[in-house]
This record gives C-alpha cells, sequence and structure tokens, in this order.
C-alpha cells in the first residue's frame, strides 16, 4: 500500500479544536459528545447500525439515554455526525488547498481530506459509507459539490480544464464520480483500497473535463 499522502494542512485530525477557552460545562459536553462517537464507532464495526441499539451506545458509552438524546437525534445521526467532521475538515483546509500548483493536486488534496483523519479507521468508513448507500439523504452532496466547485474553478482559470462547459455543471460531474466510487465501495461493489476506488474516480472524471491536448 502507498504511504498516505501530505499536503498542506493535512494533518490526521478531526478539526482542531481549541479547548482552553471552554468553560467546565462546555468542555465536559465536548468530551461526552465524543465518548458516545466514539463508543458508536466500535458498536458500528462490529454490529452495524441496523444491529445496534441506542441502548447499546449508551451503555458502552455510560452515559444516560437523556445524556445521548441531548447530542443525537437519533443512532442515525452519528453517522451525518462521523461525515460532517471530514467535511467540515476539508472546508477548514481547502484555502491551503487552492494554493497548490495545480487544480489537479488540489483535488487529491480535497480526496484526501475527506477520507483520512484520526477517528476514521478503514473499518468504520466502510460501515459508514455502506450506511449511506442506503439512505443517500444522510451524504451532505452538496457539501462534496460546494467543495469541489472552488477547485475546478481554478482548474479553469491554469487551463488545466475546459472552459466550453460551465464551472458548476463540471463539479457537480466531479462530485457525483467521487460519491459513486465511495458508495459502492461502501456496499463492497469495489474491493481493494478506498484511497484507490475515489483516486480511479477522480481520474476518469477528470479526463473528460481537462483540456484535451492536441
Amino acid at each position: 500500500m502507498a504511504a498516505p499522502r501530505k499536503f498542506p494542512g493535512s494533518a490526521d485530525d478531526e478539526g482542531t479544536v481549541d479547548e482552553t477557552n471552554m468553560d467546565g460545562r462546555e468542555l465536559r459536553a465536548r468530551r461526552t459528545r465524543e465518548k458516545i462517537r466514539h463508543a458508536a464507532g466500535a458498536l458500528l464495526v462490529t454490529k452495524g447500525l441496523d444491529q445496534t441499539s441506542v441502548k447499546d451506545i449508551i451503555a458502552a458509552a455510560g452515559v444516560a439515554k437523556g445524556t445521548f438524546y441531548k447530542h443525537f437525534a437519533g443512532k442515525e445521526a452519528l453517522i451525518q455526525e462521523f461525515v460532517g467532521s471530514r467535511f467540515q475538515t476539508a472546508f477548514e483546509l481547502l484555502p491551503g488547498f487552492l494554493e497548490l500548483p495545480s487544480a489537479r493536486e488540489a483535488s487529491l488534496a480535497l480526496i484526501t481530506a475527506i477520507l483520512k483523519g484520526r477517528e476514521w479507521q478503514p473499518e468504520l468508513l466502510r460501515v459508514v459509507l455502506g450506511e449511506l448507500a442506503k439512505r443517500p439523504g444522510l451524504l451532505p452532496s452538496r457539501d462534496l459539490h460546494r467543495l469541489a466547485l472552488p477547485i475546478v474553478e481554478l482548474g479553469v482559470r491554469t487551463g488545466e480544464l475546459r472552459t466550453d462547459i460551465r464551472a458548476p455543471a463540471m463539479a457537480s460531474f466531479v462530485a457525483d464520480a467521487i460519491y459513486a466510487a465511495l458508495r459502492h465501495w461502501g456496499e463492497e461493489i469495489l474491493e481493494g483500497d478506498l484511497e484507490e476506488a475515489a483516486d480511479t474516480a477522480l481520474i476518469l472524471a477528470w479526463d473528460a473535463i481537462r483540456v484535451q491536448q492536441r
């Protein structure tokens, strides 16, 4: 397996949060939420979402039922939490990606930001993506388009991408290709490494919208 790609700002984290300015109540709430997430993640890997109950999660996390519902509307909300944290990190890192020499490099950095992270083990990632395939409404597809659009616009400015197709349409095409690869990997339609599957989808999409060399 290839070594993980490194890009500016692509540290393996879920978004750095400064706890020094939090009061005791905020800090306890944050750590309780993290405890629930960690417990739920372990259960999702071993049992899957359908076989995991809220009762299982609160028992594993050691919190009360009311505490769980204070943080999450239900177990499906945890899927959104896992996905949302990755997209939030990607949005935070996007300005740095746009400073890379090419839109192609920026797009690879975006894939890495979405897929990699301290809490996103491959086993959990496959479960989460499998659940997204069954519940597509949980995926923030607009966020994926919003992330792709500035990179596509960069590609148009640098002469890498076509100008005869509007940038929003190309961004939607790229976002759909990435989402399809993630969904198929989660459903185990695609085998092998997830990063390779996403890269392949990106290469195919990029080939359709790049400026063709004569």
